[in-house]
């Protein structure tokens, strides 16, 4: 019957091991949770603090030039084979249209001054934004090259319309090289 007892007392104990261990496991858990929610909130702000920057940048280029449509980089943006680039851009309403005019952008490449296949180059950003007048919008130009994207000068350009017709263009270059 000792012997009974003795096994008894040890699975309590074994069983209180596995709480204390189980409770411990929990706290580290949310003390690492805690630390990496801190971090990445840090890291956000920081990325809210460059793009508020960027977007300052980009106002005070379009105001000291005078232009419609400004995009960061040109007349010449430089990538590398099989990289992705964001380019900032901005759009200045000038329109007295109320309450606020609607752009529509596009972009195009066409094949490289040395025959490369511009098809291999891709250019992502919003196609419409609403701007109020005398407000201006800095949005996110998104150029992505292939990694058989030939190494070659591209001619490329953004055109914003607006209802009326043709709004503002800007051409520019982008240059692919191969990285090496």
């Amino acid at each position: 019957m000792k012997l009974r007892r003795i096994g008894r007392k040890a699975d309590l104990s074994l069983s209180i091991n596995a709480i204390v261990i189980l409770i411990l496991a929990i706290t580290m858990l949310g003390l690492g949770l805690a630390f990496l929610r801190g971090t990445f909130k840090k890291t956000t702000e920081q990325f809210a603090e460059v793009s508020g920057t960027v977007k300052e940048q980009i106002v005070d280029e379009i105001k000291s030039k005078g232009e419609k449509l400004f995009v960061r980089g040109s007349p010449s943006i430089d990538i590398k084979r099989g990289e992705t680039k964001d380019v900032y851009y901005g759009i200045k309403n000038v329109l007295d249209t109320e309450p606020s005019s609607t752009f529509t952008i596009a972009t195009a490449c066409s094949n490289g001054i040395g025959g490369g296949n511009a098809v291999k180059l891709v250019l992502s950003h919003e196609t419409t934004k609403a701007i109020k007048p005398g407000e201006y919008a800095v949005m996110t130009l998104i150029i992505k090259s292939d990694s058989d994207t030939d190494a070659d000068t591209y001619p490329c350009s953004m055109t914003v319309t607006t209802g009326a017709g043709d709004y503002s263009v800007n051409d520019f270059y982008v240059k692919v090289s191969t990285g090496n």
